[in-house]
């Protein structure tokens, strides 16, 4: 009977604890653009390393010229979707570490991004954000 009772505390507790995850922040992420450059605009992409692949439903990207701002990119991405991406954008998954190609920029010295995750429970988390030129 006690046994009985201890199961079914720790599969409630099991149970309860996964229907409470939310989205991690990224371990990492920057963007990079491409070194060739045509009327100003320069190829951009985002990586992306994740904490886990399990709990993701969604994955949002900003990229601006300020802090603050997302004044080049603004996208949400289906976790693991590949197809039906606006033109010029593709997303390639290798485990972990997401490749998430997002058209042509304009060009700047400095860029602004950050990454957000949703949780499959619909939450999102704090974005993770950077700089780099």
């Amino acid at each position: 009977m006690k046994n009985n009772l201890l199961r079914l505390f720790l599969t409630l507790l099991i149970y309860c604890s996964s229907e409470s995850v939310i989205a991690q922040i990224p371990t990492d992420a920057y963007a990079t653009t491409s070194a060739t450059i045509t009327n100003g605009r320069t190829a951009c992409t985002y990586f992306v390393e994740l904490p886990d692949t399990v709990s993701i439903s969604e994955i949002e990207i900003k990229l601006g010229t300020r802090e603050g701002i997302n004044d080049l990119v603004t996208h949400v991405f289906a976790f693991d979707v590949y197809t039906g991406l606006p033109s010029g954008f593709s997303y390639s998954r290798d485990k972990n570490k997401l490749r998430l190609e997002v058209g042509n920029v304009n060009e700047s010295p400095i860029y602004f991004g950050e990454v957000k995750l949703k949780s499959n429970t619909g939450n999102w988390d704090a974005p993770f954000k950077f700089t780099t030129n």
